[in-house]
């Protein structure tokens, strides 16, 4: 059963890229992309607009629908030096596995032209022209502020983050001071000895 062509619609042609479906170059003279045609032929369809699937041998697995585990290499494990079996966790010592491509139907199914070329469509008017051109500034501005409030939330996470680190060190070094001033370590808050606050020592011996 065909279906639509999802690339360019159903129609069989895109509009061109370069003289955006007019068929005169930016320059002047006939554009070289389309000759001058203003579309040009759709490449996933080949120009017929409709899509089939067609199915054909797996070519991953040969038709067969398994592939020989390429870790254990179809062994199902492997045997220790001390006469032990290890076996291949990947396989499930099997030593094969269900083919990654045809999921072990031995067949793929692709999508194919139905071979039937649509009649190239008229060029593009100037006003539809003047739409298409207005259409992909629309779309280029539409990415420019969305690429600067991506940057403007990327600023905010930032300073929000400097201020969290600010904050927690500014309360650190609070600690690690009243801590000092009680004698005691100002890295785990353990109560120095009296030779130690006597030497001024600030740390206790695990976090000297």
């Amino acid at each position: 059963m065909a279906e639509s062509c999802s690339s360019c619609n159903g129609v069989g042609w895109k509009i061109c890229g370069d003289c955006r479906g007019v068929g005169t170059a930016i320059k002047g003279g006939t554009c070289p992309s389309c000759s001058g045609g203003g579309h040009i032929r759709c490449s996933n369809c080949n120009g017929a607009g409709e899509m089939r699937d067609e199915s054909s041998v797996c070519y991953q697995c040969k038709g067969k629908g398994w592939e020989t585990c390429f870790r254990c290499k179809g062994e199902g494990g492997w045997d220790r030096y001390d006469g032990t079996r290890i076996y291949c966790s990947e396989c499930d010592a099997n030593g094969f596995e269900t083919c990654d491509t045809c999921k072990g139907k031995r067949v793929v199914i692709e999508k194919v032209s139905t071979g039937l070329s649509q009649p190239r469509p008229a060029k593009v008017s100037v006003e539809e022209r003047v739409a298409i051109l207005a259409k992909e500034e629309e779309d280029r501005r539409k990415r420019e502020r969305q690429e600067v409030e991506r940057k403007q939330r990327e600023q905010e996470e930032a300073r929000r983050r400097q201020e969290e680190w600010e904050e927690w060190d500014r309360k650190q070094k609070k600690q690690q001071a009243q801590w000092r001033s009680e004698g005691k370590c100002e890295t785990c808050g353990e109560k120095l000895g009296l030779f130690a606050r006597m030497r001024g020592q600030t740390r206790c011996k695990e976090h000297r």
